[in-house]
């Protein structure tokens, strides 16, 4: 049980530790990123100022919680998703529009507006959530998959994962890419977290789940596709990261992001800060490239690899460790 709450906290601070150093820098252009930082970009080294979270954070938090609740799952994860919604336009509790599920809005913090998704926002105001076979649109955003985490940690059947994690996806982003790049993303946090394998060896796995489960289509092969381009990229190309990961795209869209986060993750596994600082350094969508890049080595290493000054600093720590203690006894 030790084990597996190590594997959990590491997860979802690994996660919140990467969102958090590439906050700063999301919208920014690498040029731009080294003129404020210098050369090397914005490292933990040179961070300034309080580690906060963004709706990545806040997103993963509520998916966990709805996944804690008892009854269907799914509506569970949307009902917490609800929450989230207010929390982004009302200023405490009592503002609330509806009673919540969550106990996530007990913390006023939580009440904080940090770059959200417009396409969750907007489809979270839908009165019924989106689904894999009437979609609300063809999204494909990584507002998807930088929530998913959390399912891949429960104790379900590999078959289960993958399909909530693609249904929890297509509540808010119809397009196919994002459900694949959701499963994909979940099923390997799922075999990170309960095997002694590396990155590689998950992606392997997790390549061979894909195949087996998900019907063959244009959408399951682009995905497939760009973690193969990450891999080659990560083991053939040394010392050329903004090249590489500009190859992968920016991340605004569920394939790049999961692309640049197995790219930095397999490329500097045994180097959890380098692996985020070249996740969050690139002309795109930082704070969720950092956030899938560290909760993938965090599943996989637990809590030990994270950068212990930037931890004691980060916004939130103390509700994510909560999080992940009640998470450990999930089924």
């Amino acid at each position: 049980m030790k084990a597996k709450i190590e594997r959990i906290q590491g997860c979802l601070l690994g996660g919140a530790v990467g969102n958090a150093l590439g906050a700063p820098v999301e919208f920014g252009q690498l040029d731009d990123i080294k003129a404020c930082y210098g050369e090397d970009g914005i490292t933990f080294a040179n961070f300034k100022g309080p580690a906060k979270i963004t709706d990545d954070t806040q997103m993963t938090l509520f998916t966990a919680n709805g996944l804690l609740l008892p009854g269907d799952k799914l509506t569970n994860i949307w009902n917490c998703y609800q929450d989230w919604l207010d929390t982004q336009t009302k200023h405490n509790k009592s503002e609330m529009t509806h009673r919540p599920v969550s106990w996530l809005v007990d913390d006023q913090r939580l009440f904080s507006v940090r770059e959200p998704s417009n396409t969750c926002i907007t489809e979270l105001k839908e009165k019924h959530f989106g689904s894999l076979t009437h979609p609300y649109n063809k999204n494909k955003g990584c507002g998807g998959i930088m929530r998913i985490a959390p399912i891949g940690l429960v104790n379900w059947s590999i078959e289960k994962v993958v399909e909530y994690s693609a249904r929890a996806s297509a509540l808010t982003h119809g397009s196919l890419i994002s459900s694949i790049a959701s499963v994909f993303f979940a099923t390997m946090i799922h075999y990170l977290s309960r095997m002694e394998i590396d990155i590689a060896q998950a992606i392997d796995k997790t390549i061979k789940i894909v195949k087996n489960l998900i019907t063959k289509q244009p959408a399951r092969e682009e995905i497939i596709g760009e973690v193969n381009l990450a891999r080659m990229l990560a083991e053939n190309s040394p010392d050329r990261d903004a090249a590489n990961i500009a190859s992968l795209g920016q991340g605004w869209f569920a394939d790049e992001a999961l692309g640049i986060a197995v790219y930095c993750a397999l490329k500097y596994e045994h180097d959890f800060k380098k692996a985020i600082e070249a996740a969050v350094n690139h002309d795109g969508n930082s704070d969720s490239t950092g956030n899938l890049t560290g909760q993938l080595l965090g599943a996989r290493y637990g809590t030990k690899v994270l950068p212990k000054a930037f931890l004691a600093k980060l916004e939130l720590r103390d509700v994510i460790e909560k999080m992940a203690d009640m998470f450990a006894n999930v089924k």
